[in-house]
């Protein structure tokens, strides 16, 4: 099922559950379709969730109950085994991980979503700022046809808002515009705001990390940075229990 990209299914991105999410839950739910888009079913520790979200597991444990409310995931918790080794979540199934089971849907390119995941890894975004340039990626495919005419689409602060549930998400699109950007300096995107719209040029996302060796190394260089503080956590963990008995 791999593609260099994962998505954003209308039906998801514009429900009232959805949006009634918190950015970290939609994260988590966005973390979980690329994944399951991406290999089918996997499995997943609470930890990593945790540590790739820049949040605690309690966090992604009480997302991940929500969305199985809600019957978008089906899931087997993890446990320890007879063995006492940790098994980690599995997760079974990913409603909206599928294009050909939606009705329309955006596409999310995998290694800009996970390059955002970085930059909320190492300090530079927050959760609402990935929401808010999800919701511009959206927004993008729905305009495609007037961008290609135009080189241009806009949207306005009431419809970014209604969309990301993100009251400042305007300023934060603004604010995005002049922070992301490629190794030559140039910008993701631009975006100038007239009255109550935001018109949005120049939209570019990074080389596929299958077809770029650099960003192939920066994916990788993060995917290492992540184990290492969940090996890291877990140590500490162990010597904190060995401590206590």
């Amino acid at each position: 099922m791999w593609m260099s990209w994962f998505p954003l299914a209308e039906d998801l991105t514009e429900s009232p559950e959805f949006k009634k999410l918190t950015p970290t839950e939609k994260l988590f739910t966005l973390l979980l379709i690329s994944k399951f888009n991406e290999r089918g079913p996997f499995y997943l520790p609470d930890l990593e969730a945790a540590v790739t979200l820049r949040t605690s597991t309690k966090t992604i444990q009480r997302a991940r109950k929500k969305l199985g409310t809600l019957n978008w995931i089906d899931f087997r918790p993890g446990f320890l085994d007879r063995y006492f080794r940790g098994v980690a979540t599995l997760y079974m199934s990913v409603k909206f991980a599928d294009p050909s089971e939606v009705i329309w849907f955006a596409q999310m390119p995998r290694f800009t979503f996970e390059a955002l995941l970085f930059s909320l890894f190492n300090g530079t975004l927050e959760h609402k700022d990935i929401m808010t340039y999800v919701a511009l990626t959206y927004l993008y495919w729905r305009m495609r046809g007037s961008y290609a005419d135009n080189k241009e689409f806009f949207v306005t602060k009431t419809r970014l808002r209604e969309l990301t549930g993100i009251y400042d998400a305007p300023a934060r699109a603004e604010w995005l515009s002049k922070t992301l950007k490629f190794s030559s300096g140039k910008s993701w995107f631009t975006c100038v705001v007239s009255g109550q719209r935001l018109i949005v040029r120049e939209w570019d996302v990074p080389a596929d990390s299958a077809k770029d060796e650099r960003n192939r190394q920066i994916l990788e260089a993060y995917r290492q940075r992540v184990m290492e503080e969940v090996r890291t956590l877990k140590e500490r963990f162990a010597e904190a229990v060995e401590a206590v008995c």
